[in-house]
C-alpha cells in the first residue's frame, strides 16, 4: 500500500470514529461537523527528464511535466492557476 492509500485509510478511521464518538454521546442533533483539507499538493517541476518524480517514487515531491500525475488527472500543484492549486474539499455533517 503506497503512503497515500495509508494516509486515506487512516484519515477515514478517524473520522468514522469522531463521528461514532458524537452519535453516541447524543449530541448528532446539536453538533456540526466541518471537514475540510488543504488546497493542492506541493510540489516542483523536476527540469531533468531523467529524474525521479513522484510516478517513480511516491517519497519524491517533484514531477516531471511528462508524468505528471500528483493530483490525479488535473494538471498544477498548490498556487497554480489551475485547478489543484485552488480546489478544496469541504464537507458537513
Amino acid at each position: 500500500m503506497a503512503h497515500t492509500e495509508i494516509f486515506v485509510v487512516l484519515v477515514d478511521w478517524t473520522v468514522g470514529n469522531v463521528l461514532k464518538a458524537i452519535d453516541d454521546a447524543g449530541v448528532r442533533e446539536k453538533t456540526i461537523v466541518i471537514y475540510t483539507s488543504d488546497n493542492g499538493s506541493f510540489t516542483r517541476c523536476l527540469d531533468d527528464s531523467e529524474a525521479k518524480g513522484h510516478v517513480d517514487d511516491d517519497t519524491a515531491q517533484g514531477f516531471r511535466a511528462d508524468r505528471r500525475r500528483v493530483n490525479g488527472p488535473l494538471p498544477g500543484t498548490k498556487a497554480d492557476i489551475w485547478v489543484p492549486g485552488h480546489r478544496v474539499p469541504f464537507l458537513v455533517r
